[in-house]
């Protein structure tokens, strides 16, 4: 695959946020004309929380993109000249720009890996170890068999959160939808920019729509979210 780490702009950056929380919005409001509950059913509510996620980033770059260069923050540095000052707000904005990705995939991944385990149950299937279960899920419902392959490019990337995004088992090649995703022992995932998180996103709803497009899954008229009957009311230990 020949996507490679780039600079890019806060509006690109914007756009394509935008289009991944469109994506999401138009997936829930499929779901929702499904009839389930929108706040108990992990179907309805998977897409809203994975929605709402991605709305947080579109605001945060609308900020910076209105915002970033003229904060008092700055004032507080001590720079030689404006050239010092351009370069050190360059590479501020990179560290952020790179969380914001980091955290909106690690936002999604979580989601995912709940949605995965909740429907799972419902099919008479337990494990611990996500991609185990979801290939499981994937032969009990008969979905493609080329969403294994999404699922192990998913699972590696999320590994490498761990290892400040090295790879670090032994090198691999996963081949999904006719791109070749290399990962190199010891080497950084240098696949791994904005284009494409918007890219593995995509899948990732494109596959958990196709989930709940399953008859054994759609036929199921209340699939509850962990969150049901939890509050945030905690007992005073005093």
């Amino acid at each position: 695959m020949d996507i490679k780490h780039e600079k890019i702009t806060v509006q690109k950056l914007v756009d394509m946020y935008e289009d991944i929380r469109f994506i999401f919005s138009d997936a829930l409001n499929i779901v929702k004309s499904y009839g389930y509950d929108e706040n108990k059913d992990c179907r309805t509510v998977f897409y809203k929380l994975a929605s709402q996620a991605t709305q947080t980033n579109v605001i945060l770059f609308h900020l910076i993109g209105e915002h970033f260069g003229d904060l008092e923050l700055w004032n507080l540095q001590k720079f030689e000249n404006e050239e010092q000052k351009q370069i050190f707000l360059r590479n501020q904005l990179d560290f952020i720009v790179s969380d914001l990705r980091e955290n909106l995939f690690v936002n999604i991944f979580l989601r995912f890996e709940n949605f995965i385990k909740l429907i799972a149950r419902s099919q008479g299937l337990n494990g611990e170890k996500l991609n185990k279960l979801t290939k499981d899920l994937i032969v009990k419902l008969n979905v493609d068999d080329q969403y294994k392959d999404l699922i192990d490019l998913v699972t590696y990337i999320r590994n490498t959160i761990h290892t400040e995004g090295f790879h670090t088992k032994p090198d691999v090649t996963i081949s999904y939808k006719g791109q070749d995703f290399e990962l190199k022992q010891n080497n950084p995932v240098t696949f791994y920019n904005e284009d494409f998180l918007h890219f593995l996103i995509s899948e990732i709803s494109e596959f958990v729509m196709t989930i709940i497009n399953t008859n054994d899954v759609k036929s199921i008229s209340l699939i509850e979210h962990t969150y049901v009957g939890l509050n945030h009311i905690y007992d005073n230990e005093e």
